[in-house]
């Protein structure tokens, strides 16, 4: 494998984990735990895809912040995701409409790929010189 692609490949990896660092421990700093009720799961078209068939879905949860009720959409989507499901979520105690999944395993997952990349990628590199 060349070199200059060992690198590009080291890149993609740090910043996978860089990104997964940052959504499992920064991005939802000072937030505050609640239950979220699923109400429905959304489906669009993907036009970025080249796949016609290509969906993205957004998972729409509601939750009570105080006496006040919220119906918002979720930041990301996991398959096993059904409309009434009873999930965890992050709210920004300043503005609750702000929120996040608690979901710690995917931010793991970034973690894990990104770093599995970057270590690959470093093996290759120094196997070649």
């Amino acid at each position: 494998m060349k070199k200059s692609v060992c690198l590009i490949l080291l890149l993609a990896g740090l910043v996978m984990a860089a990104v997964g660092v940052y959504t499992g421990f920064f991005e939802s700093r000072g937030f505050e735990k609640a239950s979220a009720v699923i109400t429905r799961i959304e489906e669009e078209r993907d036009y970025a895809s080249d796949d016609t068939n290509a969906m993205t879905y957004t998972a729409i949860v509601t939750y009570t912040v105080g006496e006040k009720e919220y119906t918002e959409a979720l930041d990301q989507y996991i398959f096993t995701y059904k409309a009434g499901k009873t999930i965890g979520i992050l709210y920004d105690p300043a503005n609750p409409a702000k929120i996040h999944a608690d979901s710690p395993v995917a931010a793991a997952g970034l973690i894990a790929a990104g770093g599995l990349t970057a270590a690959a990628a470093a093996y290759m590199f120094l196997k070649r010189r």
